[in-house]
């Protein structure tokens, strides 16, 4: 007795087949147009695998197939060299007249040195970027180079921008969110002073430092600190 057949779309190769067979991308032998004998022949699919032909001048069918990996292929999403992107992304903004951030860079004058035309120089440099840190310049005005860049998150980058307000506070040039975090005072206590300089005039923010904030324990300590790494560096 003949064994009853399961209907074709509950096998698991029939979309496989159906897809094969409407591609056009083989000749199919006439064995395999039809669907139990395919699926009687090649047997279950291996997962990620695909059926590929040993030899392409003859058709795809009985004898003339193999599952292989190289049919189809994974993508493998390839881990983002954060270092190179940002080595790119520094000669672009300061040599690409069609980057949008050019006019900031090298619209302004901003240059890359001559050491870092090489990746691998810029890397030896640089060393490892820590996680969520990007390139920064100390001097926002300058140019690209060891000296003047180092890796700093994005706390550290706010307060170096060229619109940043630096003031003046027990002989201590900051920027404004740190004085006023380190002597606890508004930015609204802030004293304009209006000085010549070289024939013109100028205007330099300070604080009125009284007594009682020069005495401030944070203020104490970064003037300790400054002082160890001047002396160090000496």
């Amino acid at each position: 007795m003949k064994q009853k057949l399961k209907p074709i779309w509950t096998y698991k190769l029939y979309p496989y087949w159906k897809m094969l067979i409407k591609s056009g991308q083989y000749s199919i032998d006439n064995a395999w147009l039809d669907f139990y004998t395919f699926n009687a022949d090649v047997g279950l699919r291996p997962q990620g695998h695909g059926l590929k032909q040993v030899d392409p001048t003859k058709p795809l069918g009985p004898g003339n197939f193999v599952w292989a990996t190289s049919f189809y292929r994974k993508r493998i999403k390839k881990a983002k060299d954060h270092i190179r992107s940002t080595f790119y992304s520094m000669w672009n903004r300061c040599n690409n007249p069609s980057n949008h951030e050019f006019r900031y860079y090298g619209g302004r004058g901003i240059k890359v040195c001559d050491a870092w035309k090489s990746f691998d120089q810029f890397k030896a440099d640089m060393g490892v970027r820590p996680h969520g840190y990007s390139l920064e310049r100390k001097d926002v005005n300058g140019h690209y180079s060891p000296e003047n860049c180092v890796w700093a998150d994005s706390i550290v980058q706010g307060r170096n921008k060229r619109n940043t307000v630096y003031v003046w506070h027990c002989g201590m040039k900051l920027d404004l969110m740190t004085a006023c975090q380190l002597t606890g005072r508004n930015h609204n206590s802030i004293r304009v002073v209006k000085h010549n300089s070289k024939g013109r005039l100028t205007w330099q923010r300070c604080f009125e430092a009284t007594g009682k904030e020069r005495a401030d324990i944070k203020v104490r300590r970064l003037l300790r600190n400054e002082s160890r790494n001047t002396a160090n560096s000496v």
